[in-house]
């Protein structure tokens, strides 16, 4: 309980802190300048933390939403994790299985061209999807009506940036695009773009349905239970048992199973919020952003590393000062002060440099933060309502760091006796600043080990900038054709190509390499 005396004594210390801030401006320069680089130091990586343990949880039912990933195992290829499996397996769920309040499927066909007037373009971040999309992901649509927007067969759903790309800032609604291949489609919806920490990526939603209308085929390939080709996702009911789920929809595989196949197949259920950490080992990966949790232990024990390095960099400082202060503290023992009295004010005053040292490491960070995320590829946000769990972890690292810094002067000048420190006797205490010069050992380890890793990161990335890859890629055009006919007069193109100024050599290849997409005959 906070009584009015303590309350005043408190006042007291603050007095006293700030008025010993000022008076050694060097001191408290040196003090603040390190610890705000630490605590930015801190900052950063803790937003950067916080962003990759939210991934997917903007989805207001995350912990419910599950994707199937199938585990076949056969003699040629062993045991393999697949993200991607048969089509019919959504479909049987949603009839016969009451554990799944929705189910829904995604997939891609390669690149295709889009069309809008006299602008073409080639679009490949994009999913084939049902309606049910909008049931099992709370992706916001700013314009549209989730329950319709892909109900029509020859619809389209984009996101903001790309109904930019192809209108402007007139309104893309009712608009109309002209797919390859697919035929004309109309806008039906305007999502607000993919927040980053979304393991789904995409440009734009367009219904199964369209297939079914340009493609007989497609139909049965949705059906086949062989292929593995969809992305499944189910919206499962609470308080399910997942083993008994998982066990069921393995059996429904092997009821399809063909007489003549040797593969076994078996499926498990990964929760949503797992798949950013949890995907290293799966193929056919649409995870636009898979990441390993170890990366994160790493990055928060060297973010710890910064901040003891500071916290031993202030009680070095601090216990190097103790004769200067000496006199003082024998003549507030001389007037009545007891150990507790000095030990709080001097805690008081670390406490006080580590406040300060916070506000000047948060507008550091706030100056940084456009460059990290463009490193980093993120959209990572400082603001005081936005990220409050960021604020208070630092603001309790900042009262920890404070006082572990304080504390440990606090108690070498608070044990002095008074006599002996007004005759200038009491400092024969060389013995017993023996945790000052371990700090410094370790202070210097430290910091050497984290200089030299980060000199290795460097020439890492160094060298994967600046690898020879075997081509002059600034110097390289790619023209990307997918037509039957262009491919098929190839040489003819190659030759044409060739005859123009500037081009020093000409080689043509089916696809990009590195990239994969449908041929168009």
């Amino acid at each position: 309980m906070i009584t009015k005396q303590n309350f005043s004594m408190l006042g007291n210390y603050a007095k006293i802190a700030f008025r010993n801030l000022f008076k050694n401006k060097a001191h408290s320069l040196i003090n603040i300048f390190g610890l705000s680089i630490a605590m930015s130091s801190a900052i950063l990586i803790t937003l950067y933390i916080s962003d990759e343990m939210n991934f997917d949880r903007f989805h207001g039912h995350a912990d419910q939403i599950y994707r199937i990933v199938e585990q076949r195992t056969s003699p040629n290829q062993g045991e393999r994790l697949l993200s991607q499996t048969a089509g019919p397996i959504a479909m049987a769920m949603r009839k016969d299985f009451s554990e799944i309040e929705s189910a829904v499927r995604l997939a891609r066909t390669g690149r295709f061209a889009v069309t809008r007037g006299t602008n073409r373009f080639y679009e490949g971040d994009y999913f084939l999807t049902e309606p049910d999309f909008f049931n099992v992901f709370d992706f916001t649509l700013i314009q549209g009506d989730p329950s319709t927007a892909l109900s029509e067969p020859h619809s389209v759903v984009l996101t903001e940036l790309e109904a930019i790309k192809y209108f402007g800032n007139n309104n893309p609604m009712g608009q109309t695009l002209h797919f390859e291949r697919l035929g004309d489609v109309k806008v039906t919806g305007v999502l607000r773009d993919i927040p980053q920490n979304s393991h789904l990526q995409f440009s734009m939603l367009i219904p199964f349905s369209i297939m079914d209308a340009t493609n007989p085929r497609f139909k049965m390939f949705m059906e086949e239970w062989g292929r593995g080709e969809f992305i499944t996702y189910v919206f499962l009911r609470e308080g399910l048992d997942q083993t008994l789920l998982e066990s069921r929809l393995t059996k429904l595989l092997d009821d399809h199973k063909g007489p003549d196949s040797r593969e076994s197949r078996s499926i498990f259920l990964q929760p949503l919020t797992e798949i950013h950490f949890g995907s290293l080992n799966i193929e056919f990966e649409r995870n636009a952003n898979k990441s390993n949790p170890s990366d994160l232990y790493i990055l928060g024990f060297i973010g710890l590393l910064i901040l003891s390095i500071a916290g031993f960099n202030y009680v070095n400082l601090a216990t190097a000062r103790i004769t200067r202060r000496s006199k003082e503290v024998g003549l507030r023992k001389v007037v009545g002060a007891s150990r507790r009295q000095l030990a709080g004010q001097f805690i008081s005053e670390a406490v006080l440099v580590a406040y300060v040292a916070v506000a000047f490491a948060a507008v550091a960070s706030e100056l940084l933060l456009p460059l990290i995320n463009e490193f980093t590829g993120k959209s990572m946000v400082l603001g005081i309502t936005g990220q409050p769990l960021v604020w208070i972890v630092l603001i309790f690292l900042a009262t920890l760091l404070g006082a572990l810094s304080g504390i440990y002067p606090a108690l070498i000048l608070a044990r002095l006796q008074p006599v002996l420190i007004l005759k200038n006797a009491a400092f024969g205490i060389g013995g017993r600043l023996w945790l000052r010069r371990t700090l410094v050992i370790f202070q210097f380890t430290v910091s050497i080990v984290l200089m030299a890793g980060t000199l290795v990161i460097y020439q890492q990335i160094e060298f994967i900038q600046n690898k020879k890859l075997g081509f002059e890629k600034d110097n390289l055009l790619v023209i990307d054709i997918n037509s039957g006919g262009a491919r098929r007069n190839f040489k003819t193109m190659k030759q044409e190509f060739a005859l123009q100024s500037g081009v020093g050599a000409v080689s043509v290849s089916s696809r990009v390499p590195g990239e994969w997409k449908n041929l168009v005959r």
